[in-house]
This record gives structure tokens, sequence and C-alpha cells, in this order.
């Protein structure tokens, strides 16, 4: 059995999502997989990642068994994607003055969000903000550079994953 998850692209903004020998659809970015050049490409970038944490709404989900450190989403909670930021690609609290991208919305795409160690540690400016594992969105067949999965296929997935787990995104 595998403890990582695999992204294949398959075509357009479609991969698969596969995890201890299922496989899942998923959407990625709307120009696919590749070298992220900058911020709003619309690429999924390729390559090996760990997982940080794990956000969550908690009145969308009210219980959430996994190895990770969860951090429950508010009305305030907005993650930085203003590269002029001090904070630059990190999770904040309203308000703000900076662009930003807020994370308790009205669909259910952010209701469990993965985050992925994406230029996080020390963040290139203009090299692209989060990239994390989330719900699909409903009406919508790709990502800004995301990965999207159905959300109890997500919901089940995270129940498995050791502390070790890698994301490979090829």
């Amino acid at each position: 059995m595998s403890f990582n998850i695999v992204i294949k692209y398959k075509e357009n903004y479609k991969a698969d999502f596969i995890f201890n020998k299922r496989i899942f659809d998923c959407y990625v970015g709307y120009n696919g997989i590749g070298k992220k050049t900058r911020e709003g490409d619309k690429k999924t970038p390729k390559g090996i990642f760990r997982i940080n944490y794990i956000l969550y709404r908690q009145d969308k989900i009210n219980f959430l068994k996994c190895n990770f450190k969860k951090i429950p989403i508010s009305q305030s909670t907005i993650w930085s994607v203003d590269s002029k930021d001090i904070k630059y690609n990190q999770i904040r609290k309203k308000p703000c003055s900076f662009k930003h991208e807020t994370m308790f919305r009205d669909d259910s795409c952010y209701d469990l969000v993965v985050v992925l160690d994406y230029n996080i540690k020390t963040a290139k400016k203009f090299k692209g903000s989060a990239i994390f594992l989330h719900c699909k969105e409903k009406n919508k067949n790709f990502t800004d550079g995301c990965i999207a999965i159905n959300k109890n296929e997500l919901i089940e997935t995270l129940k498995l994953l050791p502390k070790s787990c890698k994301i490979i995104i090829k």
C-alpha cells in the first residue's frame, strides 16, 4: 500500500488522483500541470510536495479525522496573494489592505483545504501563492492552479494519510 498521492495529468485541466490503488477524477489548473512561472498563471506545479496543515469549515464539516494540524476557517480568514505583502502566501485575518483570497466562501470549494508546502517556507515574490488540494467547485471543471477533488473522496483519503505522505504532481 502506498501512502503517497499521485496527481497524473491526463488532458486540459483533468487529472487522475491516485491513492491506495484507487483512482479518482480531479481537476488541476486551467493551463494544466507544468513549471509554475508566476502568480496567476493558472498552472498546477509539477513536483513533490508535503502537506503543511488542513483548513476546514466547522459549520460544514463537523468531524474530521486526520493526522495533520487542523485550523478552522472563520468569516475573517483570508490568504495573502499580494506579493507586496510582508506575509505573502500565508493565512491571515481581515481586515486587511492587501490583495487576498477569501477562505470563507458561499460555495463548498473551501469547506476542506489541504495546504501544500509550495512556495511557503521562504516565499519567493510573484512565484505563485498557495497550492491547495480542495473540494470541487460546482459547475467549474478547472482550478486556478490548485487540485480539486470530490469532498467525500478528500475526507476519506485524509483519514488514511500519514504525516510522511507526499503529493506527487506529474
